[in-house]
């Protein structure tokens, strides 16, 4: 039983990878049988890790056709960034009213934007540490409200904005100005402007949001998106 949910775990966390980063092709059937040879395991935990992936609406089950990778879309990109925003606006409203003075993991994480280098293509793991230290401000941000409900619903979009986030930062200039708004936004949580921190923030979600769609309509008949 341990090993099956070893190995579950393990196609897991190797088909999201490769689904975030963009290894396996938004819209790719996921074929059991190929799989199941290719990396050497059985399939039944295979589907298992499927199921896992549909749940971070990674991949879909169409019954009696396939697995298949969620394909990226215009529709789907505004939603996950209008909940993302709202749940970001959430954890500013719970930073005041608990009262959170120590914003160190704030800091550490716009350090660490600073001097994280990109990696070369075609290492997906590499990338994904990337974009994990890019995400860090946002995702440290929820983590310091304190509500663990905030947390967890953070933490289910968190597939698919990732998605959605590399897309983004592969547009040319927008990493320091990234990093320079996070900056202001903690100047402004720091100071105890939690309005303004929110406003700022919002316009900020709302600029790569506009940036992002210019690029995914822009590049649509060859990376497969969708309106």
């Amino acid at each position: 039983m341990m090993n099956i949910v070893g190995v579950t775990e393990s196609m897991t966390r190797l088909l999201r990878l490769q689904i975030i980063t963009g290894l396996i092709a938004p819209g790719a059937k996921l074929n059991e049988i190929e799989l199941s040879k290719r990396f050497g395991v059985s399939r039944p935990p295979l589907r298992e890790a499927f199921r896992k992936l549909e749940y971070e609406q990674l991949v879909q089950t169409i019954p009696r056709k396939g697995t298949y990778v969620t394909k990226l879309s215009i529709d789907d990109c505004k939603e996950v960034y209008f909940t993302r925003c709202s749940l970001e606006c959430a954890a500013i409203d719970a930073i005041a009213e608990n009262k959170v003075r120590d914003f160190g993991i704030l800091k550490k994480a716009i350090k660490n934007e600073n001097h994280t280098v990109l990696p070369p293509k075609d290492d997906a793991e590499g990338l994904m540490n990337y974009y994990k230290f890019i995400a860090e401000f946002h995702w440290s941000l929820v983590e310091i409200s304190g509500n663990r409900w905030l947390q967890h619903c953070y933490q289910s979009i968190g597939s698919a904005l990732i998605r959605y986030q590399i897309i983004y930062y592969e547009i040319p200039g927008t990493r320091q100005p990234a990093i320079d708004d996070h900056t202001e936004i903690l100047r402004l949580m720091q100071a105890e402007q939690y309005a303004q921190a929110k406003e700022f923030l919002v316009a900020h979600i709302m600029e790569g949001l506009n940036m992002l769609i210019a690029k995914m309509r822009k590049n649509r008949l060859v990376e497969n998106y969708e309106e």
